[in-house]
């Protein structure tokens, strides 16, 4: 009869962020293959992106405050506009 095999011996325990993969640091997460990851990062690129969004759009509101009240150059509004849509 065959002795029983635990589970811990087919599938040892590693920490998700202790990833055994070919890179090691920042390099494991931007290169890296895993599902879990990658849902990760791309969550975390909406959220910065989000929130630049935002910052843009308060700024263009802060210029809209009140009239004759310059923060910024046209310019750089229609820059922050187009931005901000972006």
């Amino acid at each position: 009869m065959a002795s029983p095999v635990t589970a811990d011996r087919l599938h040892p325990e590693t920490s998700f962020y202790e990833y055994q993969g070919r890179y090691r640091g920042i390099f494991a997460w931007i290169f890296s293959t895993d599902h879990k990851r990658i849902g990760l990062l791309y969550l975390s690129l909406i959220l910065l992106f989000f929130s630049v969004a935002v910052f843009f759009g308060f700024l263009m509101r802060l210029k809209l405050i009140a009239p004759g009240f310059n923060l910024m150059k046209p310019q750089m509004y229609n820059s922050l506009f187009t931005l901000h849509g972006i």
